[in-house]
């Protein structure tokens, strides 16, 4: 899992293509076994999975979106990472990329409980 959870992540951002996104999603509950405290270890899968939150193969699909809407569910430092990127876009998206973004922010509020819900509400 150490290995394939990575890859498909690159492989999804890599080829564009929505049965990778696809892929991706039906998988998503094994990052929940990382280590995310872990700064060293986790930091450059870290850096792949924000790269999604920008991609337009994950907001155009709808299984993008579940899988980014569960990555706010991940840690609340992630859940911080992802908030940034998300403030960042808003001013230069168009309205389609926000709409986009409004439905992962609905679903990852919905399902976010303690830290992570905080860090969303904030």
């Amino acid at each position: 899992v150490t290995k394939t959870a990575p890859y498909l992540v690159f492989l999804a951002l890599s080829t564009r293509r929505a049965t990778e996104v696809k892929r991706l999603n039906s998988m998503r509950h094994a990052f929940s076994m990382f280590d995310w405290d872990d700064d060293a270890t986790i930091l450059s899968l870290k850096k792949l999975l924000l790269r999604c939150a920008f991609a337009p193969q994950f907001l155009r699909s709808a299984e993008g979106r579940r899988f980014l809407s569960f990555l706010f569910t991940l840690h609340p430092g992630t859940t911080r990472d992802l908030m940034a990127i998300v403030r960042n876009q808003i001013p230069v998206a168009r309205k389609s990329i926000l709409a986009h973004y409004g439905d992962v922010l609905f679903r990852a509020w919905r399902c976010a409980g303690g830290e992570c819900l905080h860090e969303i509400e904030r």
